[in-house]
């Protein structure tokens, strides 16, 4: 890397150069990692490197590093598979190095540790102990996240830790505009209602059917016909209900 002046600033041996947002002066380098070892597992470390200093800040012996956030003055590490957060000082900021990649979402972190998942802050205070088998980073219908307890069973969490859907369903399956439950191999729905998530049919159901019009419940070898809020309709008003999606 060179200067307007033509005046080198960096040496030319690093493989990748990266600026770093709100830190001028400092960029992500990537080396080789047979520039430092004398083996090449890895095709690239990462480090941070300081114009000013004319050093790294950051050694460069991590497989991955990156901002946690735009705004945020942290930076993911990645060593050994194992993932933590240090500042520009290379201070790390967890005491536990996790299983996974950490991404920031309102000051929160989903974390998974010895093959548990739950929800720490900044600062590695639990939020949701990390006991649950699963817990969904992408939120969906009303911002939460679905997740899977330690016992298998299905429910819905927010990303501060509260319990928006209770973990007493065999199986969750999420659409984009409602949620299909099962419990003792019966069939519900759930949607989304007031920033809330609100069974509108019990796991009640053999067979529920998505229709244009509502939902199509069959319960003890009869069928009711429901609208999308879950009140029951007079299906002699209907003629064609057209199926669209059985899920049986």
């Amino acid at each position: 890397m060179i200067d307007k002046n033509n005046n080198k600033i960096v040496d030319f041996q690093y493989s990748r150069i990266s600026e770093i947002i709100n830190f001028p002066k400092y960029y992500i380098l990537s080396t080789n990692c047979s520039q430092i070892y004398n083996y090449d597992i890895l095709s690239h470390l990462y480090g941070i490197y300081s114009v000013e200093k004319k050093d790294f800040v950051v050694p460069p012996i991590y497989t991955y590093l990156d901002k946690l956030s735009y705004y945020n003055k942290l930076f993911v590490v990645c060593k050994d598979s194992k993932y933590n957060i240090c500042d520009i000082n290379h201070n790390i900021r967890f005491k536990n190095w996790y299983d996974e990649h950490l991404s920031l979402s309102h000051n929160n972190i989903i974390v998974k540790y010895n093959g548990l998942m739950g929800i720490i802050d900044i600062n590695e205070n639990i939020i949701l102990p990390i006991e649950y088998k699963f817990i969904s980073k992408s939120a969906k219908l009303n911002g939460s996240l679905s997740a899977i307890d330690r016992n298998g069973k299905y429910g819905y969490i927010t990303i501060d830790g509260k319990i928006d859907l209770p973990f007493i369903y065999d199986f969750l399956y999420e659409t984009n505009n409602y949620i299909l439950s099962k419990r003792d191999r019966k069939f519900g729905i759930i949607k989304s209602i007031n920033g809330g998530l609100i069974e509108i049919l019990p796991c009640e159901f053999d067979t529920i059917f998505d229709t244009r019009s509502g939902f199509l419940a069959k319960k003890n070898g009869q069928y009711s016909f429901f609208n999308d809020l879950g009140k029951s309709i007079d299906m002699t008003k209907y003629s064609d209900l057209n199926i669209l999606f059985p899920m049986d």
